[in-house]
Parts: C-alpha cells; sequence; structure tokens
C-alpha cells in the first residue's frame, strides 16, 4: 500500500538526498517536498520528476514556524520527515503531527532539548498509536547501530567505543542564518560524556581515542560527546562495561574560543547573541576546516566469543557526508514502510531498525562498510554500490 511521504526542508541538502534515495528504494510512494519557500519546493519537485522520468514527487508550502500551516501541509499525509533542521520549531512540528494523526521522523542533532519536548508526547504518541522515529541519520542514527550489529557477533559484549569524523561541506551545510544560529544555540547542550564502570561519566583525557586511519595525515584526539541513542545500550546489554561516541570537533578556532565563548554568552545574555556568533561561526569553518568532504565512523568492540576474549572492528564510509546521512535514514524508512518496524511509540533510529538488515541495505546504498569480526579475524568489505 503506498503512503504519503512529506519531507520538510526537502529542498535543502540533506532533504534533497533522502528524496532522491526515497524515489529509487520505494516503488508507489509519494513524495511531497515541503518548506516555506514555495518556488524552492515547486523547482525541487519538478527537478526530481523530470531527473527520474515519474510524477511521483509533489510540492507543499509549509512554514515549521506556523502552526496553521503545518495543519494544512500535513492533509493526507502519512509520515513527515523533518529535515529542515530548525531545532526551535520541534514543538510546534511535534504538535502538528499529533493534530494530524501521522507519523514522523528528525534528523536533527542529539540534544537534550529536542528530547525533552518529544518525551513530553511520549504517552500521547502511544495513545494516538503514532511512530515517532528520533535522532535519525549518521550521528546520532548510526552509532547505536553500529553497537547493536557488532553485539551479534560475540556471545557478550564488553566494550563498543564509536569514533567519527565528519567533514562537511559547510558553504552548503550552512545555509541561512538561522542554521547557524541554531548550531550556536546547541553548544550548551554538548555533553562530554562517555560509559564507564556502569555509568555515564566525564572521562580523564589518557582516555579519550584517537582517530588514526589513511584519510588523515595525523591521527586525531577525539573527544567524549552523549548521544541520547547510547544510553540505552547498557540496558539492552548488560554486559557492556564500556561505550561511548568520540568525536575529533571542528577546528581549533571553533573548538577553543568560539564555543566556550557561545556557552558563557548563553548563561550571560541567553541567545540575544547567537545570530552574531553565528556568523563567525560560518566564517570560522570556512577559513580554518579541512576542505576534504566526507564521512567515516569507527567501531571498537570486544566481547566474549566461545570463552574467549575477541575484538571487532567497523569502518564506515562515504565521500559524501548528505549521502552518509541520508542513506540510513532510507535504510530505517525501509523497515518503517515494508517490514512490520512500524510499532507504535518514541524510537531511537539506532536502537529501532534490525541492525543486519540495515546495515545489508546501507551497504547496497553507497555506504562502504568494513568488518573485522571475530569469526573470520580478516577485513571483509561490504561493497558499496552507487
Amino acid at each position: 500500500m503506498s503512503k504519503q511521504i512529506l519531507i520538510l526542508g526537502g529542498y535543502g541538502n540533506l532533504g534533497y538526498c533522502i528524496a532522491e534515495l526515497l524515489i529509487r528504494e520505494t516503488k508507489e510512494d509519494i513524495i511531497i517536498i515541503a518548506g516555506k519557500n514555495e518556488k524552492s519546493t515547486q523547482k525541487t519537485a519538478a527537478l526530481l520528476n523530470d531527473k527520474y522520468v515519474t510524477h511521483r514527487f509533489e510540492s507543499r508550502y509549509a512554514d515549521a514556524s506556523d502552526y496553521k500551516s503545518l495543519i494544512s501541509a500535513f492533509e493526507d499525509i502519512d509520515i513527515v520527515i523533518n529535515a529542515a533542521g530548525t531545532l526551535q520549531h520541534t514543538r510546534n512540528i511535534v504538535e502538528a503531527a499529533i493534530g494530524s494523526k501521522i507519523d514522523y521522523l528528525d534528523t536533527n542533532l542529539s540534544l537534550k532539548s529536542k528530547s525533552n519536548i518529544l518525551k513530553s508526547f511520549e504517552k500521547e504518541i502511544l495513545r494516538s498509536e503514532l511512530c515517532f522515529i528520533t535522532d535519525a541519520g549518521a550521528h546520532p542514527g548510526l552509532p547505536a547501530a553500529m553497537v547493536r550489529y557488532a553485539a551479534t557477533f560475540f556471545d557478550e559484549i564488553t566494550k563498543a567505543d564509536v569514533i567519527a569524523s565528519i567533514q562537511y561541506n559547510w558553504e552548503k551545510f550552512i545555509n541561512s542564518p538561522s542554521t547557524a544560529a541554531d548550531l550556536v544555540s546547541s553548544f550548551k547542550e554538548f555533553r562530554p560524556l562517555a560509559y564507564r564502570d556502569g555509568t555515564w561519566k566525564r572521562i580523564k583525557w589518557r582516555e579519550y581515542k584517537r582517530l588514526d586511519s589513511r584519510l588523515f595525515a595525523n591521527p586525531k584526539l577525539c573527544y567524549p560527546i552523549f548521544l541520547e541513542e547510547m544510553e540505552y545500550l547498557p540496558i539492552e546489554f548488560p554486559s557492556l562495561l564500556e561505550t561511548g561516541f568520540f568525536y575529533p570537533g571542528f577546528n581549533w578556532f571553533v573548538d577553543y574560543i568560539l564555543m566556550p565563548l557561545a556557552i558563557i554568552s548563553q548563561g550571560l545574555f541567553g541567545n540575544s547573541l547567537n545570530d552574531t556568533l553565528g556568523k563567525i561561526l560560518f566564517w570560522s569553518l570556512r577559513q580554518f576546516t579541512d576542505p576534504l568532504y566526507n564521512g567515516f565512523l569507527r567501531l571498537e568492540a570486544e566481547g566474549i566469543l566461545g570463552e574467549v576474549t575477541k575484538r571487532a572492528i567497523i569502518n564506515i564510509a562515504h565521500h559524501d557526508f548528505y549521502y552518509m546521512a541520508a542513506i540510513p535514514v532510507v535504510a530505517c524508512l525501509k523497515q518503517y514502510l515494508h517490514n512490520d518496524k512500524r510499532v507504535p511509540g518514541l524510537w531511537y533510529q539506532g536502537l529501532m531498525v534490525d541492525p543486519q538488515l540495515f546495515f545489508k541495505d546501507i551497504a547496497r546504498m553507497g555506504i562502504r562498510i568494513e568488518l573485522v569480526v571475530p569469526s573470520t579475524e580478516k577485513t571483509k568489505v561490504v561493497k558499496a554500490q552507487t
């Protein structure tokens, strides 16, 4: 049975990639490009219809800041994909989705403020028998799924840390002042926590991870960042003693000057300076960041197999981070649409998916996966198809 899928922010970089992948991976579903720029929605839908010789793309006006506009846009929709990247309008979108009795998926950052909004509606989501999926994409989205996938190679998994390096094309990623301001406002919510000794806590510098791969001339020091999806892994796997997500940051100027300044500013003045700081952020990202655009995640795991301690490594890479973020979203949606994964409630992408089917699908769609697993002790490359 065909579905009506609305992509809020469908003419943006990530929304466009999701739309492209959906038309390739689904046969009958209608894909609606939505946003407050009507010319962009119409142009994008027409471009995609021409490119793929189809009539399955449609356009629709939707302003995330206007509840009535969202209610109108969500008419006859089955699921909204929030790829707009506007965290400040999360409550509006969630309330409109519940009011319209439609399912929901978002690709926004893993932040406590967003999580709190969604959790405040959890009972209503269940009562309405809706399926809400949050933290979809690459990070968040992939780390918890990587740990769950690695667990299938052990009798018991004991350690699993995910290390990431993401290089954006910042010229494309930050395409409006509000996007930069939203990113600045998120700085105060980053929590440097990893799971050690049965609790999520700050760890010492010597416990930070170094990412050493053929992608980089020098090893990168990566510090822990708490992701909501990772919190539930020790519950799913009681044998898990250590886990966490580690990231090398943006660049020296953002990490050591702008980010502390933004946190202090928000403590003293609220969000009043975020627009100005956002402009400085955009400048510094273009000025000081490595111009190589790619996505790379590495999982380092240990576990017990046949009473012997074994190790596993999973490397995931794509040359374009926007597709690296979009592919997991579509792989998740395929399970939601066609594999009986539509279970009412509030879910994290990384905890909802069947990990074996999920990783098979993302490899087929273009992500390169390398496995060093206990069963072979050799590198296995899951070839990506483009």
